[in-house]
């Protein structure tokens, strides 16, 4: 704004001195009315070139105000923007921080849903085996009796690689030539369990 006050003045200045200059020329020569009109219209077109660059000049002048204030707000904006973004990362470097904070805990997750798993597999094994050697009770303590008194004195087939023993010597794929007879005491202390098919 000073610069433009400034060539304003020194405008203004100019001016006048052209105007000087020329009067002077006209009273040292001693023109005619001709020429002074001539000078007089050399000097008006002047003037009115040089309103017209002053009028240019404030035109210019009012677009770098205007792209000034544009400028300013662009530079507000975008600080702003800047601003939300930095919020907008510092979130996400949390979320980042508690993912990697739940990593072992998910890692501990898996390791326990597998332990369950054979946890439950290997329950479902003792419940089978407890299930294959209990007997179905009697309410005749009688029978019990009679009963562990026969299991003592029967005999009963091994096969040669199996680990039931069987009433019979040909149960299911057992080789008749190959099994051999012992008593039913004998093979359960000797770890052979009942057949199901044949008992």
């Amino acid at each position: 704004m000073k610069h433009y006050i400034r060539n304003k003045n020194l405008t203004q200045k100019l001016i006048a001195a052209i105007i000087l200059y020329s009067f002077m020329l006209l009273l040292l020569t001693g023109c005619s009315n001709e020429k002074t009109e001539k000078l007089q219209k050399e000097m008006d077109q002047i003037v009115s070139e040089h309103e017209e660059l002053q009028k240019n000049y404030d035109n210019l002048v009012e677009e770098y105000r205007d792209l000034s204030a544009e400028q300013e707000i662009l530079q507000s904006e975008l600080q702003v923007k800047q601003e939300e973004n930095q919020t907008l990362q510092t979130a996400i470097d949390d979320l980042n921080a508690q993912i990697a904070a739940l990593q072992p805990l998910q890692e501990q997750c898996s390791t326990l849903t597998a332990e369950n798993e054979s946890l439950k597999a290997q329950m479902a094994s003792i419940q089978s085996a407890q299930t294959q050697n209990n007997t179905p009770a009697s309410s005749n303590s009688g029978a019990q009796t009679a009963s562990q008194t026969d299991n003592q004195g029967a005999m009963v087939w091994l096969s040669e690689t199996g680990s039931k023993y069987h009433r019979i010597n040909n149960c299911g794929r057992m080789n008749p030539n190959k099994a051999r007879q012992v008593s039913q005491v004998s093979a359960e202390s000797s770890g052979y369990g009942r057949c199901s098919k044949c008992f």
